[in-house]
């Protein structure tokens, strides 16, 4: 069994390399990621809990630090580009004149706010669920802002949405800090998870995580069932986007303990994800969402694969396209993968996984 380093654990110069790979090609990305004019936005409202250090002079939308400090909560809004085909939904058409897209403002909101926040939101939207979003490695609060807003828009979730934002740092070569940041940010995750819980409109909490995210979720979680505070969040949906975890550990020891307390996570994968594959390398081993180690599929959940609508040079983010959001509508809605039209099923080594089917 190879040995994992622990987070503050030394990269050799290969290890580290790699992910160097993955800075160029994140910068690859961006230089093709330009878009035309868009012809009609839509504001999307949610809100958030953080422990990051707010700035006392936000400059470029930036409204938090880096730095950790204490959990705080607030309202956010972010402006999307509304696809040619799209429906606006619930949410109001902005000018195109006056503010572009990924526009995002936020509003702090008092102390221990949240569930009053939460049930305000709740009342108005007529519904009782929530869900809770835990971003990725690399990801500044305002860009976690807008991942919320695009799953948000695109899976047509009328809910309370809510992105809790740990202190990421903005470079490739800050992996080691960001995996010791986020194990720190766990005890705020659990606090904002029981405060949501004291949330009186709130029937149902969905939990999804992207990345390196689904490690503090997944041990929040794991923290919960142990204690027996699990009965107290009515989880509803848990969703795994391109985890950023250890294969083994999760099939070995983590799956059978959420299977044990009801829980059957969604997961997906796609292939060709490019900081999957290096993360593979620098933790001596694949990691869950990682699909070219070979499909992660067992009986207690159920894998998707997102590759046949994830974009060619930004596999990671699948979770930001339409087809994937279409499916994570129908999962949201309590609808099994075989009555879903948005999947087909698919045989492998280690049983049946679904795949997502590409609109013509």
């Amino acid at each position: 069994m190879n040995a994992r380093p622990c987070p503050g654990t030394s990269r050799s110069r290969w290890q580290l390399s790699g992910i160097a790979l993955v800075s160029l090609l994140f910068a690859l990305m961006l230089a093709v990621a330009a878009r035309g004019e868009p012809e009609t936005l839509v504001a999307v409202d949610l809100l958030y809990a953080s422990n990051r250090v707010p700035l006392a002079d936000p400059a470029d939308e930036e409204y938090f630090s880096q730095e950790a400090g204490g959990l705080h909560f607030g309202t956010a809004t972010v402006v999307l580009e509304q696809d040619d085909d799209g429906d606006s939904g619930q949410w109001p058409t902005v000018a195109t004149d006056s503010i572009e897209p990924d526009w995002v403002t936020v509003e702090p909101a008092v102390e221990d706010a949240l569930p009053g926040l939460v049930d305000a939101v709740a009342r108005d939207r007529g519904s009782d669920t929530a869900l809770v979003y835990v971003h990725g490695f690399m990801k500044s609060f305002s860009n976690a802002v807008r991942d919320l807003g695009s799953i948000v828009y695109g899976s047509h979730y009328d809910g309370v949405p809510i992105v809790f934002s740990w202190p990421a740092g903005t470079t490739p070569l800050g992996y080691e800090d960001d995996t010791l940041s986020l194990s720190e940010s766990i005890p705020q995750l659990a606090a904002t998870l029981m405060a949501l819980s004291e949330a009186r409109e709130i029937t149902k909490i969905h939990l999804v995580a992207h990345s390196m995210g689904n490690q503090a979720l997944l041990a929040v979680l794991t923290q919960f069932i142990t204690s027996g505070e699990l009965q107290a969040l009515n989880l509803g949906q848990l969703i795994l986007y391109a985890p950023d975890i250890d294969r083994e550990t999760f099939l070995a020891e983590t799956l059978p303990v959420l299977s044990q307390a009801g829980i059957r996570p969604t997961l997906y994968v796609a292939e060709f994800d490019v900081p999957l594959m290096s993360s593979r390398v620098v933790n001596n081993g694949p990691r869950l969402g990682d699909a070219d180690a070979g499909l992660a599929v067992a009986a207690a959940m159920d894998t998707i694969d997102a590759t046949p609508v994830a974009k060619w040079l930004d596999r990671h983010n699948h979770h930001l396209t339409r087809g994937s959001q279409a499916d994570v509508e129908l999962v949201l809605g309590g609808i099994p993968p075989a009555d879903r039209p948005t999947l087909r099923a698919r045989e492998g080594p280690s049983g049946r996984y679904w795949e997502i089917i590409k609109a013509e």
